[in-house]
């Protein structure tokens, strides 16, 4: 990895007018922060309902489990390219 680089690992799911967002702790794939959104009342992005949709936020956090299990069986191990990083 390259230094001084700002990179943001963030996974997302939708479900209807429902986005379920994970921002991902810098070199750590196990700690996240979690957000949900109604995108049908507020596109911006601007208010986090999490706490107040629990069970919406667990059903959209299963579902993107579920999708990161099923693409394990099927992707490409990564393989890191060949050559010095600029």
């Amino acid at each position: 990895m390259r230094q001084n680089r700002n990179v943001i690992r963030q996974s997302a799911v939708r479900r209807g007018g429902w986005k379920y967002l994970r921002r991902y702790k810098i070199r750590d794939n196990k700690e996240f922060t979690a957000a949900l959104t109604d995108l049908d009342d507020d596109i911006a992005e601007e208010k986090n309902l999490a706490e107040t949709n629990p069970d919406q936020l667990q059903t959209l956090s299963d579902l993107l489990d579920q999708w990161g299990l099923e693409r394990r069986k099927t992707a490409d191990p990564f393989v890191a390219a060949e050559g010095k990083e600029k």
